[in-house]
């Protein structure tokens, strides 16, 4: 489920931000007794864990469609505007962002075809890595995170992120990407993730954090979604999801899409 919600993510063009840790000096003990090594559950033990802390398997199984309506935010520059994120099985999406200072943005897959259209830089059709990623991002089962989807998937430590004491674990997609995602070991749920996603400027590095769930039919979903690239953040926040609502039409591609479809013919 968060997969489909963080898809529209990659239409913005943003780098990784660092972040200092202020660090004490104290002053020099004895050493105490070594303590073993901390076993850590397998990447599977640990996506199971998230997967039943939203709701379980069998009730992401059970829907086929997913349509979450909210908000697209930019606090730094001034800009909101509304969001509307419909996607189906297997793998269709289509991402809506209305900002009033900006105009439309519209991002989809169809299963096929990777399009967007934007007042900057027009229709156009996703090709290579861009289409790889979307691809992917788009497959409305991603979040069961299947072994037959990835090379390898590996718990690597436990690390702070936003906050929380997590489990780190190193995925790497046989569509060629590698994301690193973190998950609460108290909640169990999934608090962010880092990736380099491709965009018109090139490969960007984003990390993304995920709060505030909700239920929606059952099922606990991020409605909160920052994600920050180049030093700059925007954030999603999600009011309503409804399942099993969408139309199959909801996919139908663009009429300046399908002209550079015909013209490229």
């Amino acid at each position: 489920m968060k997969s489909n919600l963080r898809t529209f993510l990659r239409s913005a063009a943003f780098c990784l931000a660092v972040l200092w840790t202020a660090r004490t000096v104290l002053p020099a003990a004895e050493p105490g007794p070594a303590r073993p090594p901390e076993k850590l559950p397998s990447a599977r033990e640990v996506i199971d864990g998230h997967l039943a802390a939203i709701g379980g398997r069998e009730a992401l199984l059970q829907h086929q469609s997913q349509h979450a309506v909210g908000q697209f935010e930019m606090a730094a520059q001034s800009i909101s505007g509304k969001l509307d994120i419909q996607s189906a099985q297997p793998n269709k999406i289509r991402i809506q962002i209305e900002l009033p200072a900006v105009g439309q943005i519209l991002t989809g897959f169809n299963g096929e075809v990777g399009w967007s259209v934007d007042p900057a830089m027009g229709p156009r059709l996703m090709t290579g890595k861009q289409l790889d990623q979307l691809r992917a991002e788009a497959d409305f089962r991603a979040p069961l995170h299947e072994d037959s989807k990835y090379h390898s998937m590996e718990t690597v430590r436990t690390t702070p992120f936003a906050g929380e004491e997590c489990y780190e674990v190193k995925l790497a997609r046989k569509s060629g990407e590698t994301v690193i995602e973190y998950y609460s070991r108290t909640s169990r749920l999934l608090v962010g993730s880092v990736l380099e996603v491709e965009t018109p400027l090139g490969a960007l590095k984003s990390t993304n954090t995920f709060g505030d769930y909700k239920k929606f039919g059952g099922i606990l979903v991020p409605t909160r979604t920052a994600q920050k690239i180049m030093g700059l953040e925007q954030v999603m926040k999600i009011d309503s999801v409804e399942f099993d609502t969408v139309p199959s039409s909801a996919f139908d591609l663009p009429a300046p899409i399908q002209a550079l479809l015909e013209k490229d013919k």
